[in-house]
């Protein structure tokens, strides 16, 4: 291969190489993230944070952190969130 073309064969080959491992690893850094994402509890959408949120917000009126009247009002707003 001492002409031109066996040597543009052999770039575009390499070039074709590196981009498929490139996408590789995007692909698996995108999995990596969606599997982190999904069992965090989120799920696709993001829900399930507001379960979240009244936990640690009963856990604040349990310490005392907040007045009953707060508690009261910001748990309603979670709930009307859902």
């Amino acid at each position: 291969m001492v002409d031109g073309k066996g040597s543009a064969i052999t770039v575009l080959a390499s070039c074709t190489a590196r981009s498929l491992f490139l996408l590789f690893i995007v692909f698996i850094v995108l999995a990596v993230a969606l599997f982190r994402r999904v069992f965090r509890g989120k799920g696709m959408c993001g829900h399930g944070g507001s379960s979240n949120a009244l936990t640690t917000l009963s856990e604040r009126f349990a310490k005392g952190e907040i007045e009953e009247e707060e508690f009261r009002a910001k748990r309603d707003v979670l709930k009307s969130r859902k």
